[in-house]
């Protein structure tokens, strides 16, 4: 009866030994997959978000040029002369979290254009933010930081929401207010040129 049992023990554990195994190469297999992976994955995402930046500047002519070597912040030229300067630009309160993207202003502070680079809101509802979707964003060109009151109009500020959407325009006007008043601090005197969205 003893002898039973210790094969019946041993015949309940022979799937468990398997599936252990099995669970271990898997694990082991996506963590090889991921290191191998990693470091592409983040050169893609750094080479999207120079894309969105070009992209961000009404005129293709301009060349962009990163201020310091561990600043968030370009400058914008054209024919060697300085036009503005792009900020990031973010927020943590969208329906699903983090936005992320690029805030093109002229040197008096008035936008010039805004780019989505990153987000995770509701696909068909919430990405009305993205120009390639909705042209929502565009109301705030030309804006400067003491000429609306960036909230939205259901909030008695200057600026459209998007029905069903409500969450997510709030958060990224906010977010554009935020940035646009805060610019002063963020721009340098005199750019230097370290590298170039080119490059």
């Amino acid at each position: 009866m003893v002898k039973s049992k210790a094969k019946e023990v041993l015949v309940m554990n022979k799937p468990v030994t398997s599936f252990t195994l099995i669970a271990l190469i898997c694990a082991t297999t996506l963590a090889v997959t991921h290191s191998l992976t990693e470091k592409q994955i983040e050169d893609n995402r750094k080479n999207f978000a120079l894309q969105q930046l070009a992209q961000v500047l009404p005129n293709a002519n301009e060349r962009i040029i990163k201020l310091r070597p561990n600043s968030t912040v370009y400058s914008s030229l054209l024919e060697s002369k300085q036009t503005g300067n792009i900020l990031p630009l973010s927020t943590s309160q969208g329906y699903n979290g983090y936005i992320s993207g690029w805030l093109a202003i002229d040197l008096n502070r008035r936008v010039r254009g805004i780019r989505i680079v990153e987000h995770s809101e509701t696909p068909g509802i919430g990405d009305v933010i993205e120009t390639t979707k909705s042209r929502w964003i565009d109301q705030f060109l030309g804006q400067e930081p003491d000429s609306a009151i960036f909230e939205l109009k259901l909030d008695q500020g200057s600026f459209d929401h998007v029905s069903g959407a409500t969450i997510t325009t709030r958060a990224l006007t906010r977010a554009i207010g935020k940035t646009l008043t805060n610019a002063p601090q963020s721009l340098p005197a005199s750019p230097v040129v370290v590298e170039t969205a080119d490059d």
